[in-house]
């Protein structure tokens, strides 16, 4: 069976040969499809709609090898769990149920799979071969956004899709993708990441990547060098994976912000600024280019080493950490 391996991943796994500045702590794989996904999500490289090489997703390179190498390969190397991207086409879910199969034959590092709403049976039937995390890819925060970028089914099924998969997977084992920056403000961000957090699941954050060969379709999709909104967003998730009011402490107007008291002394600066998603999911660079700016940290000690830069972009947009 051919797939697609983030280069990172293949780099890690010693089956290419490049340079890597951070290794990812998960190993990723992508499902294949010749001519890509059969989705017209306008922001993804992966759409069928758009020009790019389909050996993209975001910003890197996913070549196309056999699974048996990556078996092989994946009982050597050192992940913490491996992460299954799906695209739509005929018969993914069955290739994705014999991928889960055989990754967990091969090795018992926890396995996560991203998806689009499929039916509750084949949910369970991916819990019982493996799975243990599921993501989710709603992607956009608002309707108006969902409808505008042409993503698959609607936003009432992805909302009630994330409702099941936490019934099945349980609390806090869920985790829904947000891209930010395809024309939400910071209400809008901040009233779905809530949304997200009271139906039971948690809320993995990117950023939107501008690649060249992509026409954005709305003039709002906005500028990728603008990382003071992002780092709000990420200290709003933080606080709600934390379990915080966040009302108590910020208050929000479409993109402006207000601090109303201190932050809780368990928030730390280095955290919130880490690579949200699955456990041992770091994602190096997946949405940035190691010179910056960087969106999400992939290790601690990068963002130990960008502290001072952190706490002041934090500053620029009102709040004392």
């Amino acid at each position: 069976m051919r797939i697609r391996v983030s280069i990172g991943t293949l780099a890690k796994m010693r089956i290419l040969n490049t340079k890597m500045y951070i290794e990812p702590t998960t190993a990723y794989i992508l499902q294949y499809s010749e001519h890509g996904c059969l989705a017209s999500c306008a922001f993804c490289a992966q759409s069928h709609r758009n020009s790019i090489p389909k050996d993209y997703l975001s910003r890197v390179i996913w070549p196309v090898v056999d699974l048996d190498k990556v078996l092989n390969a994946l009982k050597h190397s050192r992940f913490s769990r491996v992460c299954i991207e799906t695209v739509l086409k005929m018969g993914f879910l069955e290739e994705l149920v014999e991928i889960v199969k055989e990754i967990r034959k091969a090795t018992s590092i926890p396995i996560s799979t991203a998806v689009v709403p499929i039916p509750s049976d084949k949910l369970r039937r991916l819990q019982h071969e493996g799975v243990d995390m599921l993501g989710v890819g709603l992607d956009v925060a608002t309707p108006q956004i969902f409808e505008r970028v042409a993503k698959p089914y609607t936003w009432s099924t992805y909302i009630k899709f994330i409702e099941r998969s936490v019934e099945i997977f349980g609390r806090n084992n869920v985790v829904v993708h947000l891209i930010i920056g395809l024309g939400e403000s910071i209400s809008d961000a901040v009233k779905i990441l809530k949304k997200i957090y009271t139906l039971g699941a948690k809320v993995a954050l990117f950023r939107y990547v501008p690649l060249h060969h992509i026409k954005k379709p709305s003039h709002d999709w906005q500028d990728y060098s603008e990382v003071y909104r992002y780092r709000v967003i990420q200290l709003v998730n933080k606080m709600l994976e934390y379990g915080y009011d966040i009302e108590q402490y910020l208050e929000f107007e479409d993109n402006r912000v207000k601090q109303l008291k201190r932050m809780p002394k368990d928030i730390d600066v280095t955290e919130v600024v880490l690579t949200s998603g699955c456990p041992g999911c770091n994602r190096p660079f997946y949405n940035e280019s190691p010179r910056g700016p960087i969106f999400n940290y992939p290790s601690r000690d990068l963002a130990k080493r960008d502290e001072m830069k952190i706490v002041n972009e934090f500053r620029a947009f009102g709040i004392e950490l």
